[in-house]
């Protein structure tokens, strides 16, 4: 199944890209290293950060995150269409009377 990620919601700046290009490496006993490529896609595990929402606003994320945990979500963050999953659960934290809610995507552009 497969949906796509609820639009009005902007990714903070300090959000991290972490790209994998799908590359390991090994170290032969003699020093000299091997590389193997896992598969034909490069990933991008997002560090994804709201921050300052509202009560409404933080309930609508998290009960989109907990609907679709195990969904493939389709979201498109500054003109590159990605597709992924959800790692792990949510984190949830306050700042005055405001909501912050932070999660990790692990995706392929599309």
């Amino acid at each position: 199944m497969s949906v796509a990620f609820p639009s009005g919601y902007n990714l903070e700046r300090s959000s991290t890209f972490t790209h994998d290009n799908n590359v390991k490496v090994d170290l032969m006993d003699d020093g000299e290293p091997r590389q193997r490529e896992m598969g034909a896609d490069a990933f991008v595990s997002i560090a994804c950060e709201f921050k300052y929402l509202t009560l409404t606003e933080k309930d609508t994320l998290k009960s989109f995150l907990t609907t679709n945990r195990a969904a493939t979500i389709t979201w498109t963050i500054d003109s590159i269409d990605y597709s992924g999953v959800l790692i792990g659960g949510h984190r949830e934290s306050m700042t005055g009377s405001l909501y912050n809610l932070s999660f990790t995507y692990r995706a392929k552009e599309v």
